[in-house]
């Protein structure tokens, strides 16, 4: 199964994180979802509903957060 459309070149390996999106609560039936996503201009945005903030990367890598990640989004680079 190809992953990749075609006009892509598969041999790239480099990938990029470019959104983490976490989920808040304790079911998966219930719960908030919160995104810190990568922006062109160089900083991360933190999405919480019509709240946005500029984070630090060490804010979006940080293992010792509160936040544990729910889904990852790369970018090929």
């Amino acid at each position: 199964v190809d992953l990749l459309s075609a006009s892509c070149d598969a041999t790239r390996t480099a990938y990029r994180l470019a959104a983490v999106v976490y989920h808040h609560g304790a079911h998966a039936q219930g719960g908030h979802y919160t995104c810190d996503v990568w922006h062109p201009a160089g900083e991360w945005l933190r999405m919480d509903d019509e709240n946005i903030l500029t984070i630090t990367e060490r804010q979006v890598t940080d293992a010792k957060s509160d936040r544990e990640p729910y889904l990852l989004f790369y970018q090929i680079v």
